[in-house]
């Protein structure tokens, strides 16, 4: 089980937005000496890493803190739910990251619910654009925890998977987990929630503050691009000719 629990941990560090293409460039690289250039490539990989690192941290803390016990989908009881929601919006920078939810039961005539901020819970509603073609992955295991087009992270719910109790994000790295529920490991799945991204934050918010805090003095181009290298923060890195 701890390797499965490892080999999540690493899955969820690779997702997605996490690991687009970082295209740096330095506009005196071509000037600089032998030494300067291996001094300015080392610390620019620390700078990268570093902000990837942070980056997939505020991304893991969504993905898993709602590894919520299946049986919450079952009754419809969601106190569990909402105590997690709760408990991530107060350790959360960015409370607005996340945009809604849809859970899509495993089987195929079950309707979808639709998380509903008012009244605090899953009902029947209106799935948004894109997220139904998301559906497939109530009964199969995903490929990825991340879809680009809906701006998604798809979570599938295990029938009997060990819950997080809590994690802690360490800002220097690292990640303290407690487990809790029933030791069973299987592929089967009881059903996925989709949890809706904000793109708007993601390129608007937290991807120009992660570019101060590691990249302050405007000396490199950042730009991040999705996995068809469509830009979707920053100027197109520029392609030089050899």
């Amino acid at each position: 089980m701890k390797r499965s629990w490892t080999s999540l941990i690493l899955l969820a560090a690779v997702m997605g937005l996490l690991t687009l293409f970082l295209g740096l460039q330095y506009n005196w690289l071509v000037q600089a000496s032998e030494a300067q250039r291996d001094q300015m490539q080392k610390r620019l990989e620390a700078d990268t890493k570093a902000l990837a690192g942070e980056f997939n941290r505020e991304i893991q803390a969504v993905y898993f803190n709602f590894q919520v016990e299946s049986g919450v989908w079952r009754t419809g009881d969601y106190r569990q739910f909402v105590e997690r929601l709760e408990y991530w919006r107060r350790k959360t920078a960015y409370p607005e990251l996340i945009s809604g939810f849809v859970y899509f039961p495993k089987e195929a005539a079950a309707a979808p619910v639709v998380w509903d901020g008012e009244s605090r819970t899953f009902r029947a509603g209106e799935v948004p654009a894109g997220v139904d073609e998301l559906r497939k992955y109530a009964s199969q295991p995903p490929p990825h925890p991340f879809f680009d087009g809906a701006t998604a992270l798809v979570l599938p719910i295990r029938p009997k998977q060990r819950v997080i109790e809590e994690i802690r994000i360490n800002p220097n790295g690292g990640e303290n987990i407690n487990l809790r529920g029933p030791a069973g490991a299987t592929i089967d799945t009881d059903g996925a929630l989709i949890i809706l991204l904000d793109r708007a934050t993601l390129t608007d918010r937290l991807l120009p503050e992660l570019a101060q805090k590691h990249f302050p003095n405007g000396d490199y181009k950042l730009s991040v691009a999705d996995r068809d290298r469509n830009t979707v923060f920053g100027d197109p890195p520029v392609v030089r000719g050899l």
